[in-house]
Protein backbone atom coordinates (compact mmCIF):
# COMPACT_ATOMS: atom_id res chain seq x y z
CA UNK A 1 0.00 0.00 0.00
CA UNK A 2 1.22 3.50 -0.97
CA UNK A 3 0.02 5.73 1.74
CA UNK A 4 0.15 9.54 1.93
CA UNK A 5 -0.67 12.35 4.72
CA UNK A 6 -1.37 15.54 2.66
CA UNK A 7 -2.66 19.15 4.48
CA UNK A 8 -5.53 20.82 3.21
CA UNK A 9 -8.78 22.62 4.40
CA UNK A 10 -11.48 20.02 4.68
CA UNK A 11 -14.45 19.43 7.39
CA UNK A 12 -15.54 16.07 8.01
CA UNK A 13 -19.27 14.45 8.70
CA UNK A 14 -19.11 15.27 12.15
CA UNK A 15 -22.10 15.19 14.91
CA UNK A 16 -24.71 17.87 15.24
CA UNK A 17 -25.85 19.60 18.06
CA UNK A 18 -29.54 19.53 16.39
CA UNK A 19 -32.09 22.31 17.85
CA UNK A 20 -35.79 20.32 18.44
CA UNK A 21 -37.97 23.39 17.85
CA UNK A 22 -36.47 23.80 14.33
CA UNK A 23 -39.15 20.89 13.51
CA UNK A 24 -41.86 21.83 15.42
CA UNK A 25 -44.93 19.60 13.98
CA UNK A 26 -43.60 15.98 12.58
CA UNK A 27 -42.85 12.90 14.72
CA UNK A 28 -39.52 12.62 12.71
CA UNK A 29 -37.53 14.19 10.30
CA UNK A 30 -34.05 14.43 8.49
CA UNK A 31 -31.97 17.35 6.79
CA UNK A 32 -28.81 16.15 4.86
CA UNK A 33 -26.89 17.41 1.79
CA UNK A 34 -26.81 15.15 -1.28
CA UNK A 35 -23.42 15.08 -2.66
CA UNK A 36 -21.99 14.31 0.54
CA UNK A 37 -24.76 12.50 2.56
CA UNK A 38 -23.64 14.67 5.55
CA UNK A 39 -26.86 14.69 7.92
CA UNK A 40 -27.51 18.84 8.96
CA UNK A 41 -30.50 18.29 11.20
CA UNK A 42 -32.48 14.82 13.05
CA UNK A 43 -35.05 14.09 14.71
CA UNK A 44 -36.16 10.69 15.62
CA UNK A 45 -35.03 10.03 12.60
CA UNK A 46 -34.25 6.23 12.89
CA UNK A 47 -38.08 5.89 14.49
CA UNK A 48 -39.70 3.35 12.45
CA UNK A 49 -43.02 4.33 10.52
CA UNK A 50 -45.39 4.14 8.45
CA UNK A 51 -44.18 5.63 5.23
CA UNK A 52 -47.57 6.04 3.00
CA UNK A 53 -46.80 7.34 -0.40
CA UNK A 54 -43.15 7.92 0.25
CA UNK A 55 -42.54 4.00 -0.98
CA UNK A 56 -42.83 5.51 -4.39
CA UNK A 57 -39.32 7.15 -4.15
CA UNK A 58 -38.01 3.21 -4.29
CA UNK A 59 -40.86 2.41 -6.85
CA UNK A 60 -39.46 4.80 -8.90
CA UNK A 61 -35.92 4.34 -8.53
CA UNK A 62 -36.56 0.58 -10.03
CA UNK A 63 -38.58 2.44 -12.66
CA UNK A 64 -35.52 4.61 -13.49
CA UNK A 65 -33.22 1.62 -13.49
CA UNK A 66 -35.19 -0.11 -15.95
CA UNK A 67 -34.76 3.05 -18.39
CA UNK A 68 -31.55 3.13 -18.05
CA UNK A 69 -30.89 -0.61 -18.42
CA UNK A 70 -32.45 -0.12 -21.71
CA UNK A 71 -35.53 -3.05 -20.16
CA UNK A 72 -38.02 -1.10 -21.18
CA UNK A 73 -37.91 2.47 -22.71
CA UNK A 74 -40.41 5.36 -21.92
CA UNK A 75 -42.35 4.85 -25.09
CA UNK A 76 -43.06 1.17 -24.22
CA UNK A 77 -46.99 0.45 -23.96
CA UNK A 78 -48.33 -1.22 -20.36
CA UNK A 79 -51.77 -3.04 -20.40
CA UNK A 80 -53.61 -2.52 -17.13
CA UNK A 81 -54.23 -5.25 -14.94
CA UNK A 82 -57.89 -5.60 -13.17
CA UNK A 83 -55.39 -5.89 -9.95
CA UNK A 84 -53.73 -2.78 -11.06
CA UNK A 85 -57.08 -0.94 -12.20
CA UNK A 86 -58.90 -2.36 -8.72
CA UNK A 87 -56.04 -0.27 -6.30
CA UNK A 88 -57.73 1.55 -3.98
CA UNK A 89 -57.02 5.35 -3.06
CA UNK A 90 -55.02 7.80 -5.34
CA UNK A 91 -55.22 7.17 -8.87
CA UNK A 92 -55.19 8.04 -12.10
CA UNK A 93 -58.22 6.31 -13.15
CA UNK A 94 -56.97 3.45 -15.52
CA UNK A 95 -59.47 0.94 -16.60
CA UNK A 96 -58.86 -2.74 -17.26
CA UNK A 97 -56.92 -3.70 -20.37
CA UNK A 98 -55.98 0.56 -21.40
CA UNK A 99 -52.68 0.96 -22.32
CA UNK A 100 -50.49 3.76 -21.74
CA UNK A 101 -46.75 3.91 -21.99
CA UNK A 102 -44.21 4.13 -19.13
CA UNK A 103 -43.69 8.01 -19.55
CA UNK A 104 -47.55 8.56 -18.72
CA UNK A 105 -47.54 6.12 -16.24
CA UNK A 106 -43.97 7.59 -14.53
CA UNK A 107 -45.83 11.28 -14.53
CA UNK A 108 -49.03 10.02 -13.14
CA UNK A 109 -46.91 8.40 -10.12
CA UNK A 110 -43.93 11.26 -9.91
CA UNK A 111 -46.81 13.90 -10.11
CA UNK A 112 -50.38 12.49 -8.87
CA UNK A 113 -48.98 9.70 -6.73
CA UNK A 114 -51.13 7.52 -8.39
CA UNK A 115 -51.10 3.79 -7.04
CA UNK A 116 -52.50 2.13 -10.16
CA UNK A 117 -50.42 3.73 -12.53
CA UNK A 118 -47.55 2.46 -9.50
CA UNK A 119 -48.67 -1.06 -9.57
CA UNK A 120 -49.34 -1.22 -13.20
CA UNK A 121 -45.28 -0.38 -13.41
CA UNK A 122 -44.70 -2.62 -10.89
CA UNK A 123 -45.66 -5.76 -12.36
CA UNK A 124 -44.41 -4.50 -16.13
CA UNK A 125 -40.63 -4.47 -14.30
CA UNK A 126 -40.89 -7.07 -11.66
CA UNK A 127 -43.76 -9.09 -13.88
CA UNK A 128 -45.60 -9.33 -10.88
CA UNK A 129 -46.16 -6.80 -7.81
CA UNK A 130 -45.04 -9.33 -5.39
CA UNK A 131 -41.60 -10.28 -7.54
CA UNK A 132 -41.47 -6.35 -7.63
CA UNK A 133 -41.78 -5.71 -3.73
CA UNK A 134 -38.79 -8.25 -3.70
CA UNK A 135 -36.57 -6.13 -5.84
CA UNK A 136 -37.72 -2.98 -4.08
CA UNK A 137 -36.29 -4.87 -0.23
CA UNK A 138 -33.37 -6.11 -2.29
CA UNK A 139 -32.72 -2.52 -3.23
CA UNK A 140 -32.88 -1.34 0.30
CA UNK A 141 -30.47 -3.94 1.50
CA UNK A 142 -28.09 -2.74 -1.03
CA UNK A 143 -28.10 0.54 0.35
CA UNK A 144 -27.55 -0.59 3.97
CA UNK A 145 -31.05 0.96 5.07
CA UNK A 146 -32.19 -0.85 7.97
CA UNK A 147 -35.33 0.73 9.26
CA UNK A 148 -37.51 0.00 5.92
CA UNK A 149 -39.58 -3.26 4.59
CA UNK A 150 -41.83 -2.90 1.65
CA UNK A 151 -45.00 -4.98 1.07
CA UNK A 152 -46.51 -3.02 -1.57
CA UNK A 153 -45.33 -0.64 -4.74
CA UNK A 154 -47.88 2.13 -3.44
CA UNK A 155 -47.80 2.95 0.12
CA UNK A 156 -51.15 2.03 1.27
CA UNK A 157 -51.42 1.27 4.94
CA UNK A 158 -50.53 -2.74 6.08
CA UNK A 159 -48.60 -3.22 9.67
CA UNK A 160 -45.66 -5.31 7.81
CA UNK A 161 -44.69 -2.10 5.63
CA UNK A 162 -42.02 0.81 7.24
CA UNK A 163 -39.37 2.92 7.19
CA UNK A 164 -37.90 5.88 8.85
CA UNK A 165 -36.81 9.41 7.66
CA UNK A 166 -33.60 8.57 7.86
CA UNK A 167 -33.66 5.93 5.38
CA UNK A 168 -36.19 7.93 3.55
CA UNK A 169 -33.54 10.18 2.98
CA UNK A 170 -30.65 8.33 1.52
CA UNK A 171 -33.77 6.30 -0.49
CA UNK A 172 -34.41 9.92 -1.94
CA UNK A 173 -30.38 10.52 -2.41
CA UNK A 174 -30.06 7.32 -4.19
CA UNK A 175 -32.83 8.15 -6.83
CA UNK A 176 -31.44 11.71 -6.97
CA UNK A 177 -27.72 11.14 -7.60
CA UNK A 178 -28.13 8.37 -9.73
CA UNK A 179 -30.91 9.46 -11.68
CA UNK A 180 -31.14 13.46 -11.48
CA UNK A 181 -33.78 12.86 -14.67
CA UNK A 182 -36.45 11.79 -12.15
CA UNK A 183 -36.73 15.94 -11.36
CA UNK A 184 -37.91 16.58 -14.46
CA UNK A 185 -40.93 14.90 -13.47
CA UNK A 186 -41.45 15.73 -9.51
CA UNK A 187 -40.90 19.20 -10.56
CA UNK A 188 -43.88 19.46 -12.80
CA UNK A 189 -47.08 21.15 -10.73
CA UNK A 190 -49.90 20.15 -13.18
CA UNK A 191 -50.11 17.98 -16.67
CA UNK A 192 -52.40 16.25 -19.00
CA UNK A 193 -52.90 12.24 -19.26
CA UNK A 194 -55.06 11.54 -22.57
CA UNK A 195 -55.27 15.19 -23.25
CA UNK A 196 -56.49 14.07 -26.39
CA UNK A 197 -58.64 12.07 -26.04
CA UNK A 198 -62.61 11.60 -24.46
CA UNK A 199 -61.12 10.44 -21.21
CA UNK A 200 -58.30 13.59 -20.47
CA UNK A 201 -57.29 13.35 -16.65
CA UNK A 202 -55.83 16.35 -15.20
CA UNK A 203 -52.52 15.82 -12.98
CA UNK A 204 -51.71 18.44 -10.32
CA UNK A 205 -48.40 17.61 -8.46
CA UNK A 206 -49.37 16.74 -4.57
CA UNK A 207 -46.46 18.14 -3.29
CA UNK A 208 -47.74 22.07 -3.34
CA UNK A 209 -44.07 23.37 -2.35
CA UNK A 210 -43.23 22.51 -6.12
CA UNK A 211 -45.30 26.05 -6.74
CA UNK A 212 -45.39 27.78 -3.35
CA UNK A 213 -41.14 27.85 -2.46
CA UNK A 214 -39.10 28.89 -5.27
CA UNK A 215 -36.32 26.13 -6.58
CA UNK A 216 -37.78 23.09 -4.81
CA UNK A 217 -38.50 20.38 -7.40
CA UNK A 218 -39.03 17.28 -5.93
CA UNK A 219 -39.61 14.33 -4.27
CA UNK A 220 -42.18 12.55 -2.79
CA UNK A 221 -45.81 13.50 -0.60
CA UNK A 222 -47.20 10.76 1.96
CA UNK A 223 -50.32 10.42 3.19
CA UNK A 224 -52.50 7.89 5.12
CA UNK A 225 -54.49 7.95 8.17
CA UNK A 226 -51.83 5.54 10.05
CA UNK A 227 -48.87 7.27 8.86
CA UNK A 228 -50.08 11.09 8.90
CA UNK A 229 -48.35 13.51 6.48
CA UNK A 230 -45.02 13.23 5.38
CA UNK A 231 -42.97 14.44 2.36
CA UNK A 232 -39.39 13.88 1.50
CA UNK A 233 -38.75 17.82 -0.53
CA UNK A 234 -35.66 18.22 -2.41
CA UNK A 235 -33.63 21.95 -3.16
CA UNK A 236 -30.70 23.19 -5.09
CA UNK A 237 -29.35 26.53 -4.55
CA UNK A 238 -25.95 27.96 -4.97
CA UNK A 239 -24.73 24.56 -5.89
CA UNK A 240 -25.75 22.45 -2.82
CA UNK A 241 -28.48 20.20 -2.97
CA UNK A 242 -30.60 19.86 0.38
CA UNK A 243 -32.99 16.81 1.18
CA UNK A 244 -35.57 16.93 3.79
CA UNK A 245 -37.79 14.38 5.28
CA UNK A 246 -40.69 15.01 7.66
CA UNK A 247 -43.04 12.22 8.84
CA UNK A 248 -46.22 12.29 10.93
CA UNK A 249 -47.46 15.40 10.96
CA UNK A 250 -51.29 16.40 11.71
CA UNK A 251 -51.78 18.51 8.40
CA UNK A 252 -50.38 19.42 5.26
CA UNK A 253 -49.82 22.40 6.37
CA UNK A 254 -47.94 22.24 9.26
CA UNK A 255 -45.88 19.25 7.50
CA UNK A 256 -44.93 21.69 4.91
CA UNK A 257 -44.13 24.11 8.12
CA UNK A 258 -41.34 21.94 9.21
CA UNK A 259 -39.56 21.28 5.40
CA UNK A 260 -39.25 25.04 4.96
CA UNK A 261 -37.94 25.34 8.59
CA UNK A 262 -35.45 22.73 7.52
CA UNK A 263 -34.51 24.33 4.31
CA UNK A 264 -33.90 28.05 5.84
CA UNK A 265 -32.12 26.04 8.47
CA UNK A 266 -29.33 24.41 6.10
CA UNK A 267 -28.82 27.52 3.84
CA UNK A 268 -28.27 29.34 6.61
CA UNK A 269 -26.20 27.31 8.68
CA UNK A 270 -24.23 25.44 6.14
CA UNK A 271 -22.08 25.65 2.86
CA UNK A 272 -20.39 23.64 0.33
CA UNK A 273 -16.84 24.07 -0.92
CA UNK A 274 -14.83 21.93 -3.64
CA UNK A 275 -11.57 20.63 -2.13
CA UNK A 276 -10.33 18.96 -5.25
CA UNK A 277 -11.47 18.69 -8.85
CA UNK A 278 -12.09 15.69 -10.65
CA UNK A 279 -8.50 14.44 -12.31
CA UNK A 280 -6.70 15.65 -9.28
CA UNK A 281 -3.29 14.25 -9.40
CA UNK A 282 -2.31 11.97 -6.62
CA UNK A 283 0.78 10.03 -7.20
CA UNK A 284 2.84 8.80 -10.42
CA UNK A 285 3.20 5.44 -11.68
CA UNK A 286 6.12 3.92 -13.39
CA UNK A 287 7.32 0.62 -14.07
CA UNK A 288 9.62 -0.38 -17.35
CA UNK A 289 7.25 -3.26 -18.16
CA UNK A 290 5.07 -0.57 -19.82
CA UNK A 291 5.72 1.53 -22.77
CA UNK A 292 4.90 5.00 -20.88
CA UNK A 293 5.95 6.29 -17.47
CA UNK A 294 5.70 8.23 -15.26
CA UNK A 295 1.62 8.29 -15.73
CA UNK A 296 -0.21 10.76 -13.63
CA UNK A 297 -2.46 8.51 -11.08
CA UNK A 298 -5.75 10.80 -10.78
CA UNK A 299 -9.06 10.97 -9.01
CA UNK A 300 -12.38 10.30 -10.96
CA UNK A 301 -14.32 12.99 -9.22
CA UNK A 302 -14.45 16.13 -7.91
CA UNK A 303 -14.09 15.96 -4.09
CA UNK A 304 -16.37 18.21 -1.58
CA UNK A 305 -16.89 19.10 2.15
CA UNK A 306 -19.77 20.53 3.75
CA UNK A 307 -19.57 22.67 6.97
CA UNK A 308 -21.27 24.80 8.81
CA UNK A 309 -20.43 28.59 8.05
CA UNK A 310 -19.12 29.40 11.49
CA UNK A 311 -16.65 26.15 11.24
CA UNK A 312 -12.59 26.92 10.79
CA UNK A 313 -11.73 24.69 8.23
CA UNK A 314 -8.98 21.53 9.91
CA UNK A 315 -6.48 19.42 8.40
CA UNK A 316 -6.92 16.12 6.65
CA UNK A 317 -5.05 13.40 5.39
CA UNK A 318 -4.67 11.35 2.04
CA UNK A 319 -4.42 7.46 2.06
CA UNK A 320 -4.15 5.79 -1.65
CA UNK A 321 -3.92 2.55 -1.78
CA UNK A 322 -3.12 1.30 -5.77
CA UNK A 323 -3.79 -2.32 -6.88
CA UNK A 324 -0.90 -3.09 -8.99
CA UNK A 325 -2.73 -6.27 -10.52
CA UNK A 326 -5.31 -4.35 -12.36
CA UNK A 327 -2.46 -1.94 -13.55
CA UNK A 328 -0.73 -5.09 -14.86
CA UNK A 329 -3.82 -6.47 -16.34
CA UNK A 330 -3.64 -3.00 -18.62
CA UNK A 331 -6.70 -1.60 -17.02
CA UNK A 332 -6.03 2.24 -16.47
CA UNK A 333 -9.46 2.96 -15.00
CA UNK A 334 -10.34 2.12 -11.37
CA UNK A 335 -7.06 0.96 -10.64
CA UNK A 336 -7.25 2.02 -6.80
CA UNK A 337 -8.83 3.96 -3.75
CA UNK A 338 -8.60 7.64 -2.53
CA UNK A 339 -9.48 7.32 1.02
CA UNK A 340 -9.96 10.91 2.52
CA UNK A 341 -9.89 11.52 6.40
CA UNK A 342 -10.70 14.27 8.96
CA UNK A 343 -10.34 14.52 12.17
CA UNK A 344 -9.85 11.36 11.97
CA UNK A 345 -12.88 10.02 10.80
CA UNK A 346 -13.60 9.00 6.69
CA UNK A 347 -14.85 11.65 5.07
CA UNK A 348 -14.75 9.73 1.24
CA UNK A 349 -13.63 7.57 -1.17
CA UNK A 350 -12.77 8.14 -4.21
CA UNK A 351 -12.03 6.13 -7.18
CA UNK A 352 -8.28 6.34 -8.55
CA UNK A 353 -7.41 5.86 -12.18
CA UNK A 354 -4.40 6.34 -14.59
CA UNK A 355 -4.25 9.59 -16.56
CA UNK A 356 -3.69 8.01 -19.73
CA UNK A 357 -4.10 4.60 -21.12
CA UNK A 358 -0.51 2.18 -20.84
CA UNK A 359 0.51 -0.74 -22.88
CA UNK A 360 3.13 -3.55 -22.23
CA UNK A 361 7.02 -2.99 -23.33
CA UNK A 362 8.46 -5.88 -25.02
CA UNK A 363 11.12 -8.02 -23.87
CA UNK A 364 14.15 -5.86 -25.96
CA UNK A 365 12.78 -2.41 -25.04
CA UNK A 366 12.70 -3.52 -21.13
CA UNK A 367 16.24 -4.90 -21.52
CA UNK A 368 17.19 -1.28 -22.60
CA UNK A 369 15.31 0.76 -20.14
CA UNK A 370 17.58 -1.32 -17.77
CA UNK A 371 20.78 -0.88 -19.28
CA UNK A 372 19.78 3.00 -19.05
CA UNK A 373 19.09 2.77 -15.88
CA UNK A 374 22.62 0.37 -15.22
CA UNK A 375 24.62 3.40 -16.91
CA UNK A 376 23.01 6.09 -15.74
Amino acid sequence: MLVANVSAEENGNGEENYDPDIVEHSRSAILIEAETGRVLYRKNDNQRLFPASMTKIATMTLVMEALNSGRINLDTMVTTSKHAASIPGSTILLDENEQMSVEHLLKGVAIGSGNDAATALAEKIGGSERLFVNMMNDHVKNLGLQNTTFQNPTGLSDRNQFSSAHDMAFLSRNLINNHPEILEYTKIYEDWLRKDTDNPFWLVNTNKLVRHYEGIDGLKTGWTEEAGYCLSATIERDGMRLIAVVMGAESAELRNQDIIALIEFGFANFEKRLVTESGHVVTQFNDIRFTRGPVNVVTDRDLYIVKRRSEELKQFEYRFNLDLNRIHELEHTNIGTLEVFYDGRLHDTLTLNLEVPIQRNNVFNIFLSLLRKLFA
